[in-house]
């Protein structure tokens, strides 16, 4: 997509942020907060990762236009990222005490763009 006003240079969609106060939203319109941006941007079967962030939680989402469940929970499943089929929420992290499963999962996102 073109970068308006910086002459050819284009981007693309690779992760959505979203981050909150503690107690400042819900996950659920967290969640429908970073599904927005990609959803009006990308066109058909495009993806992008989204991380939700509120205080010293952060929840993994993949999105991909066009899907079913176009907005999908990522988390750790014995040992390995998993990218579930279905619209439920992802566990919340908490960036202290489950610091090596976001280290996996950022890990994950970074190889898988």
């Amino acid at each position: 997509q073109a970068f308006p006003g910086a002459g050819n240079v284009t981007w693309t969609w690779r992760v959505v942020y979203e981050g909150k106060a503690p107690g400042g939203d819900t996950w659920a319109n967290i969640r429908t907060q970073v599904a927005a941006y990609p959803h009006e941007e990308l066109a058909n079967g495009a993806r992008c990762w989204c991380i939700g962030g509120m205080g010293r939680g952060a929840s993994f989402w993949r999105f991909r236009k066009g899907d079913m469940y176009e907005i999908k929970p990522v988390d750790i499943y014995l040992g390995n990222v998993r990218i579930r089929e279905t619209g439920a929420m992802p566990p919340v992290y908490d960036i202290v005490n489950d610091a090596a499963e976001i280290n996996q999962i950022l890990t994950y996102i970074i190889a898988n763009p």
